[in-house]
């Protein structure tokens, strides 16, 4: 069951990374804030 959990992290976390820098590119940014 450990295996599984850490199975699923190491697929949703790219996932989310990825999700996150498109959003961040979709959205136009405040100038105060920098992208990573």
């Amino acid at each position: 069951m450990n295996k599984f959990k850490e199975n699923i992290n190491s697929f949703i976390l790219p996932i989310v990374i990825i999700l996150a820098l498109s959003l961040t590119r979709l959205i136009p940014h405040p100038w105060n804030f920098s992208p990573m």
